[in-house]
């Protein structure tokens, strides 16, 4: 008995040093992401100290290893140990790289020898998160809880670390020869103006070409939709190859054609950036490496990390770019034309100095990208798996939520071909009552048209006041729909699977100055005690507010949790 009271002792010490190691190395991880590299050396530092701690403890029970279960514990702990210092120094090896603050691109060209040293950098770090995740693999379970629960944790953390690693390095492996031989990389670039809503965020305006070759990056074109627009011998716009659920929700509005203008109807950047990249293949003969999608205001956030940006002597503001700069320019340039001119001529400007800028915040470069990507308003696809597991564990690759229990969206989609996004507010009440193994939701979605009478100077479709949007509400995978009414009103509504999950669409017409309400009712069976909702963003120029059962309204700018209590007994 007491040789089991003095071990257990002695684990649970080294238990609580882990668990502090483990929470050290998560925060130092985090702060080598935002850049705060002060902060990430301190948590290194506490890292180490911890996991001297535990080790010691251990040390003082290294007697009772031959002990049964006793023993296993101790060996269980042993490889925690091990592994949460690989981990650690993945991250002293990035901290190491960044605190020297290499030149990665200098007057837009990458410098080869900081590039092959950040290629090393990754792949020792990678290497390390390796080993920590085959400690952790060979290591035997804990029978106590209080003692698994760290060790949880650490298999979580190694395993996003590595999936993130190593989708850097092939990444960086992709990249080298662009950076040092002649095969180029290109990157089609999809800028989005959310004054007229897609899935994705905003219609795309001007598909971009950047390349990196012989190190070199540059803006290659910039393209309107007309000169993308190709056609077949008889006439008929190019059609290119898409998923099914996506050709039967989107094929009438040709969006996998080279029409191009509604190839984001589908809120699911993969699925978009697959068919834009063959729409781009057909249209000019080159097939993109990646896609990036971004919205004005995700441009708007990098913007502000460099400093002096601007166009014809005017600076441009990062916190006005998707609405002030966006209305002056149509103000100034009624000619759809000469608009589309002056647009293009801000791009190449804006570009050329993000490239040479030398005084550009690296902490709030950071930042920024972390904000724009967790808002969805920033978004990567290259189609080699290796690379997009990373990007997807990230939450940067665009995808939609996969449909599990609980997972909801609401995309929002302009069809009137006019700007009144600029104007337009957006409330979403989910409401959910629980009964035994039954959940029974309802998704509101209240759009406000607030157009004031100046704005029927910008362009539009229709010759009215009068704002079109189609309403699409995604339900978790095997929820079953209840009913669908408008403002109180059953209506009928087009129902589909998209992505593996039931959506339910409508179409709404609203004046200026009003409102509509559509509503999806649904149930869904569940197990467990808990049943926890998740609502991902569209992300718009004004985020939307959302509220569960009644509770004070959030701004939607970043994914949503609520969790209900349940009483069923699975």
């Amino acid at each position: 008995m007491a040789v089991g009271l003095a071990a257990g002792r002695d684990l649970l010490q080294a238990r609580n040093a882990a668990a502090s190691a483990v929470s050290a190395a998560q925060m130092a991880a985090t702060s080598i992401g935002r850049g705060d590299l002060s902060a990430a050396a301190r948590e290194i530092a506490g890292a180490d100290a911890d996991l001297q701690r535990a080790e010691s403890s251990l040390d003082r029970v290294e007697w009772a290893e031959a002990v049964p279960l006793i023993g296993e514990d101790i060996e269980a702990f042993r490889s925690a140990i091990e592994a949460s210092r690989q981990l650690t120094a993945a991250a002293d090896v990035i901290f190491g790289f960044m605190n020297d603050r290499p030149l990665l691109v200098d007057d837009g060209r990458f410098d080869p020898e900081v590039f092959a040293s950040l290629r090393q950098t990754v792949t020792t770090a990678r290497d390390h998160a390796g080993e920590a995740q085959r400690l952790l693999g060979s290591a035997p379970r804990p029978r106590l809880a209080s003692l698994r629960e760290p060790l949880d944790r650490l298999r979580t953390l190694s395993s996003s670390v590595f999936t993130g690693l190593d989708s850097a390095r092939a990444l960086s492996e992709r990249l080298e020869p662009a950076v040092s031989g002649d095969a180029p990389f290109r990157v089609l670039l999809l800028i989005e103006n959310e004054a007229e809503l897609r899935a994705t965020g905003g219609f795309f305006g001007f598909p971009t070409l950047v390349e990196i070759n012989r190190g070199e990056i540059k803006l290659v074109r910039v393209d309107g939709f007309g000169a993308l627009q190709v056609r077949d011998d008889v006439g008929r716009f190019i059609r290119v190859d898409a998923p099914s659920d996506y050709v039967t929700r989107y094929g009438s509005f040709l969006a996998n054609t080279s029409l191009w203008v509604n190839v984001n109807l589908s809120p699911d950047f993969p699925t978009v950036a697959g068919v834009a990249g063959r729409l781009y293949e057909a249209a000019i003969g080159i097939r993109p490496d990646a896609v990036v999608r971004i919205d004005l205001t995700g441009v708007g956030y990098l913007l502000d990390a460099f400093g002096g940006v601007s166009a014809g002597g005017v600076p441009i503001g990062g916190d006005t770019l998707a609405t002030d700069f966006i209305i002056d320019s149509y103000r100034r340039f009624p000619d759809n034309v000469e608009q589309s001119a002056y647009l293009v001529g801000v791009l190449r400007t804006v570009f050329r100095q993000v490239l040479t800028a030398r005084d550009a915040d690296g902490a709030a470069l950071v930042a920024a990208l972390r904000r724009a990507v967790a808002e969805r308003r920033l978004a990567v696809v290259t189609g080699v798996p290796a690379i997009d597991s990373g990007l997807a564990a990230a939450g940067a690759d665009g995808s939609i939520l996969p449909g599990d229990p609980g997972d909801l969206n609401v995309i929002v989609q302009n069809f009137g071909a006019n700007k009144m996004d600029l104007f337009t507010s957006e409330t979403i009440d989910v409401d959910v009552s629980v009964a035994g193994c039954a959940v029974i939701g309802t998704v509101s979605v209240t759009i406000t048209n607030g157009t004031p009478a100046w704005a029927a100077a910008l362009p539009a479709l229709y010759d009215d006041n009068e704002g079109r949007w189609w309403v699409n509400v995604y339900l978790p995978a095997d929820a079953m729909v209840l009913s669908v009414t408008e403002n109180g009103t059953a209506v009928p509504a087009t129902q589909a699977r998209e992505v593996g999950r039931p959506v339910l669409a409508r179409l709404t017409t609203i004046a200026a100055g009003d409102s509509s309400v559509v509503a999806v009712r649904y149930q869904e069976v569940v197990s467990g005690t808990d049943y926890r909702v998740r609502v991902e963003p569209q992300p718009l120029i004004h985020p939307a507010m959302l509220r569960f059962n009644g509770s004070d309204g959030i701004v939607l700018a970043t994914t949503a949790t609520h969790t209900y209590m349940t009483d069923c007994k699975n």
